[in-house]
């Protein structure tokens, strides 16, 4: 993670992140100047937007379906955010479950004026936006102090009346480096980026990143994010380990199959012992077979002719021709 930039942290869970997240990822920001973390809460699904949207223009016929789709992904949304804690506060933000479900533009209210640092000239137009806010990301009533000491501070990036929507936190011990906590991702989803002012939106959070730079996407579920000592990639399996890595796991495994059937092959074979007939010791025909057979293994014409030739000058007494 020290290649990179700007972090952008999206988890798919209602929970709280981690204590141990936090500390990494709060010295991440302290390793290096201008460096931004980007934290979207999970108190929006882009699932009932979608419904919402189709059903008014839906064909009669379809009406009943998108109407039970629209119900399904509403009740599964709501069992979800049981997993929200009603109030609690973590080092960047507090969460506040219970409030009142609340719309901002198209279908909000008079109270929906905009205000924060993205908000200067008036460069956004509220009647266009299409923000949807349940739970709240407030800042928390104790700020905590950094590693080093250094107190936190806010500064509200962009927010509708009383609600924050996004909010810039700083640290004297991150040198220009920032986390920007945004409450939910209404109008930074794919859906959502439709409308042309949460296009802007997306462009002011970018420009809020400084200048271009690597970026990693983070995903997390249930469990948050896992945080290791060291890169896991640059870790080689040793021992057993390396049968666990694909795919060198599973060609190993076929190498080892392949070892034991050699070895079975030569494997010692037990049982009662088979006794071996044996010939005559005076039969001298086996020396004679024993010594052609070691003759023609030399394959060496002239040295079995010579000692063809001595075997009949002993045995006869005379000379005989070379055979041929």
């Amino acid at each position: 993670m020290e290649s990179y930039d700007t972090i952008v942290w999206a988890p798919d869970d209602f929970s709280l992140p981690s204590e141990e997240s936090q500390t990494f990822l709060e010295d991440w920001l302290i390793n290096s100047r201008g460096r931004t973390l980007i934290f979207i809460g999970r108190d929006f699904d882009a699932e009932i937007a979608y419904w919402e949207h189709v059903r008014p223009s839906a064909p009669p016929e379809q009406m009943t379906e998108v109407t039970r789709r629209l119900a399904k992904a509403r009740a599964r949304h709501a069992k979800e955010r049981l997993s929200m804690p009603e109030e609690e506060a973590c080092r960047w933000f507090a969460v506040q479950r219970d409030e009142p479900r609340r719309q901002i533009g198209q279908n909000g209210g008079p109270d929906d004026a905009l205000h924060g640092t993205w908000c200067d000239g008036g460069s956004i137009d509220v009647t266009k936006l299409d923000i949807v806010v349940e739970g709240r990301l407030t800042e928390p009533k104790d700020p905590p102090t950094g590693t080093f000491g250094g107190s936190f501070r806010s500064e509200v990036l962009l927010a509708a009346g009383r609600d924050v929507l996004v909010r810039r936190i700083t640290n004297d011990d991150w040198p220009d480096s920032q986390i920007i906590v945004v409450t939910n991702g209404s109008f930074l989803l794919n859906l959502p980026l439709v409308e042309p002012e949460h296009r802007k939106l997306a462009a002011r959070l970018v420009e809020q990143c400084g200048p271009p730079g690597k970026t990693a996407f983070v995903e997390s579920g249930p469990y948050g994010i896992s945080v290791y000592d060291s890169d896991r990639n640059n870790k080689y399996p040793t021992g057993l380990e390396v049968f666990t890595e694909w795919p060198i796991g599973f060609v190993l495994m076929h190498f080892v199959a392949l070892g034991l059937v050699v070895l079975l092959c030569f494997v010692a074979i037990f049982g009662r012992p088979l006794e071996l007939e044996t010939g005559a010791i005076s039969d001298f025909g086996r020396h004679v077979a024993s010594v052609g057979q070691s003759l023609v293994k030399t394959q060496d014409q002239a040295y079995a002719r010579r000692l063809l030739h001595e075997y009949h000058e002993q045995s006869k007494g005379e000379t005989q021709r070379d055979p041929k």
